[in-house]
């Protein structure tokens, strides 16, 4: 996967570099608020995973458009790494 998102990160380069960063933004909240309307309704695991890919794009295009046509294999790579050595995920246990 981590392989693919790089190439995700450009076809949303070519598809999506122009318009207004505020805008880019406004739909990852906007999509954002239909996932949580996924989840919370319990429309069903394809809704919430259509949902899922749409905050994924919307966020990634805000990447491509901030951040150029960077790695975004290592980016990951690298937070993920940082978030396993956080003392504050390693005991994380979800709410029950």
């Amino acid at each position: 996967m981590a392989e693919q998102i790089n190439r995700y990160a450009a076809r949303i380069h070519r598809l999506f570099n122009h318009g207004n960063l505020s805008y880019h933004l406004a739909k990852l909240l906007e999509e954002s608020g239909e996932l949580s309307a996924a989840v919370t309704k319990s429309q069903g695991e394809e809704a919430v995973c259509d949902e899922v890919a749409d905050v994924v794009l919307s966020a990634l295009v805000i990447g491509v458009a901030s951040c150029g046509h960077k790695d975004f294999d290592e980016i990951i790579e690298r937070k993920l790494s940082a978030l396993e050595n956080d003392p504050n995920y390693q005991n994380f246990k979800p709410p029950q």
